[in-house]
């Protein structure tokens, strides 16, 4: 999938396996991709149909791809590209529940 990002400065399409994270800010959505992040004007109820089950929304306002997580700890998510996320206590427990979840429909099963 593909989300179209338009403000003043570019245009863009970003497809949804190179985020890391989608976030709220007031009116505008910040798009957190390997290369860059993109702030623009825009509803996240506009784009969340876009989001596969590799999305997770870890709080109000925030999806986190958990395709790209690699590590969670201490309330901060790490993510492939060395980028990090801290999230508050309750949204971390959250999140590291449905990150464990995900990672075990992930994994082929072991006979």
């Amino acid at each position: 999938m593909v989300v179209l990002i338009k403000n003043n400065k570019c245009v863009a399409k970003v497809e949804t396996s190179t985020i890391l994270f989608v976030e709220k800010d007031g009116r505008k959505l910040h798009v957190v991709t390997d290369r860059r992040e993109y702030s623009y004007y825009e509803k996240l109820s506009n784009i969340e149909h876009l989001f596969d089950s590799t999305f997770f929304q870890c709080r109000k306002g925030c999806y986190i791809n958990l395709n790209r997580v690699t590590i969670m700890e201490d309330q901060c998510v790490f993510f492939d590209n060395g980028m990090t996320y801290w999230l508050g206590r309750d949204s971390f427990i959250k999140t590291k529940h449905a990150y464990v979840s995900y990672l075990k429909k992930s994994q082929p099963d072991r006979h």
